[in-house]
């Protein structure tokens, strides 16, 4: 029984060189192209820099990328992928937010908000 072998990796770690699934190469000579891991230091720099601006200019990426040692493909396409999946969380949490309200307003309870409710004074009314 011959076992066809993957398009990907099945161990992405510092030993994938050695792997002889991974280390193989395509017909024409040239290695399959392996996916590269990212140490915990770099995600977390990556993921900082994120949570700061979603997008980044060039000269912003070059700095980047050379402090951590990655290319600036890599961190172009790390940032393409961050954003895609903060929409996809965002989305998804909207959607579940409008579920909720319109739940509320289905049952006849009114979502009222702090600032909103009569007698209540904020302490920014105080100071005019």
């Amino acid at each position: 029984m011959t076992v066809s072998s993957p398009d990907f990796c099945l161990f992405p770690t510092a030993a994938t060189q050695s792997h002889p699934v991974c280390s193989e190469r395509e017909a024409d000579g040239k290695r399959k192209h392996t996916r590269p891991t990212f140490s915990g230091h770099q995600i977390f720099a990556l993921e900082k820099t994120f949570e700061q601006t979603k997008y980044l200019a060039g000269p912003e990426r070059t700095r980047l990328a050379y402090s951590l040692g990655m290319t600036e493909s890599q961190v172009k396409v790390w940032f393409q992928n961050r954003r895609t999946k903060w929409r996809k969380r965002h989305a998804a949490e909207m959607g579940a937010k409008k579920t909720h309200d319109e739940e509320h307003e289905a049952d006849g309870s009114q979502i009222v908000d702090a600032n909103d409710r009569e007698g209540s004074s904020s302490p920014d009314e105080d100071r005019f």
